[in-house]
C-alpha cells in the first residue's frame, strides 16, 4: 500500500485518526486473512508539515502493526495511540496526556469524560462478528495547540470504527429515531437518560461526556461525529450537521482550553 502524502498541506486532528485507523486496519487485514500489507509513507515535500507529522508521532504510528509497535506510541510519548482494552486503556490515556504535558490531573473532569467514552466503545461499537483485531478497538489523539491568538487548547479525540451510533441506539428506540439521518442519533444518543439498553436509570453517561465543556471557557467544544452526523455542543449552543459523506466511524473531540 503506497500512501502518497507529498502533497499534504494541512490534515485536522480528527482527520489524521481517522486516516491512521484506515491505514492500521487496513495493513493488519492484508490482502487475505493470512497476510499483512505492506505500507510505504511518501512523506510530504513541505518540511513544516513533514516536522508536524514527525513530532506528533504520526509517521511512526502509521508503521505500527503489531502489538508491541502499539505498546511503543505509550512508552514513547506520541499523540497518536490506539487500544483495545477500553476499560484499563481509559486509565492510562489520561495518565499518558497527564505525564506528557506535566499535569497533576486533566482538567474539566475530562478523565471521566474520556472513561465514558471508551466504555462506549467496549459496549456500543462493535458487533460480536467482528474481527478479533477491531474488536473494542479504538484510537486517540492527545494534544495541545495553539490557536492564533497564541491560547493553548488540549485536544483530545477518540475513535472507532464501529456500527455507529444510530445502529447502536436503535436497539433501544426503534421507534424514536428517523434513522436515515445519523446527525439525529446522536443529538438524541447525548439526551440525559438515553441508553441503547432503554433500560430506566442508565444513560448517564452523555452527561459525563458533555461536562468537561459545560465547566470551561466559551471558546470550548465537544464533537460527535458518526458516518454522516455531526454534532458540536459548546458552552452556549449545540450545532446540528447531516453530511453527504460518511467518515465510517465515531469520533468524539474534545478541545479545551489549557493553561500551563
Amino acid at each position: 500500500m503506497l500512501l502518497d502524502l507529498s502533497q499534504l498541506e494541512f490534515i485536522s486532528a480528527a482527520a489524521s485518526v481517522l486516516f491512521l485507523s484506515t491505514v492500521q486496519r487496513a495493513r493488519y487485514y492484508g490482502p487475505n486473512s493470512n497476510g499483512r500489507l505492506n505500507v510505504v509513507v511518501i512523506e510530504p515535500k513541505d518540511p513544516v508539515i513533514k516536522g508536524l507529522l514527525s513530532s506528533t508521532g504520526l509517521l511512526a504510528a502509521l508503521s505500527c502493526f503489531r502489538d508491541k509497535d502499539f505498546e511503543q506510541l505509550f512508552l514513547t510519548g506520541s499523540n497518536y495511540l490506539t487500544g483495545n482494552i477500553p476499560k484499563k486503556d481509559a486509565k492510562r490515556l489520561s495518565e499518558h496526556i497527564c505525564k506528557k504535558y506535566k499535569l497533576d490531573k486533566l482538567p474539566n473532569r475530562l478523565s471521566t469524560a474520556i472513561d465514558e467514552g471508551l466504555l462506549n466503545v467496549l459496549h456500543h461499537a462493535y458487533s460480536d462478528k467482528t474481527h478479533s483485531f477491531m474488536k473494542s478497538r479504538w484510537w486517540a489523539c492527545a494534544q495541545v495547540v495553539e490557536d492564533e491568538n497564541k491560547r493553548k487548547h488540549l485536544q483530545c479525540i477518540i475513535l472507532d470504527r464501529g456500527v455507529g451510533v444510530a445502529s447502536s441506539i436503535a436497539k433501544g428506540y426503534p421507534d424514536k429515531l428517523n434513522m436515515n439521518l445519523d446527525s439525529a442519533a446522536i443529538q438524541f444518543a447525548m439526551q440525559e437518560g438515553v441508553t441503547s439498553t432503554g433500560k430506566d436509570g442508565r444513560g448517564l453517561g452523555s452527561e459525563d461526556m458533555k461536562h468537561p465543556i459545560e465547566l470551561s471557557c466559551e471558546n470550548d467544544f465537544l464533537c460527535i461525529y458518526s458516518h454522516k452526523g455531526e454534532v458540536k455542543f459548546d458552552k452556549q449552543n449545540v450545532t446540528v450537521l447531516q453530511h453527504l459523506d460518511t467518515v465510517s466511524s465515531t469520533i468524539i473531540e474534545w478541545s479545551l482550553e489549557f493553561d500551563d
